[in-house]
């Protein structure tokens, strides 16, 4: 899979370690450059610096949840400037949950097809 453009950032972040070695692994060889953080500040350092072709974030993790990440985004970028991905152990329905402003959500266990069918669809 070929990269277009010159900017192959993905950000990555999430609590646990496993899940963003994994992506890392996933992403390399097809051409992105990772960052990865384990925790939703440092991307925002991050952001000011430098804007990623795409992120791709935990929901539940501490310090700021992946909700607070997407609504800090979302302030300076639209859906199409930054695309942001959720990952999650579990995908909740009902009134008190918002997944507007990511622009796909995709259940753990991550599958490696379906995650880089997402990545190039959105990334390119």
């Amino acid at each position: 899979m070929a990269v277009i453009g010159n900017n192959s950032l993905i950000v990555l972040c999430d609590d646990d370690q496993e899940v963003l070695v994994a992506l890392e692994r996933l992403l390399v060889p097809v051409g992105f450059t990772v960052a990865a953080f384990d925790n939703a500040l440092e991307v925002l350092r991050l952001i000011v610096r430098q804007t990623p072709r795409l992120v791709i974030t935990g929901i539940n993790m501490p310090l700021m949840s992946g909700y607070d990440l997407r609504s800090r985004l979302r302030k300076s970028y639209t859906l199409s400037e930054l695309p942001i991905v959720a990952i999650t152990g579990r995908l909740q329905e009902g009134s008190n949950v918002d997944y507007s402003g990511f622009n796909r959500v995709v259940q753990k266990p991550l599958k490696a097809p379906v995650l880089l069918e997402i990545v190039q669809h959105l990334g390119a």
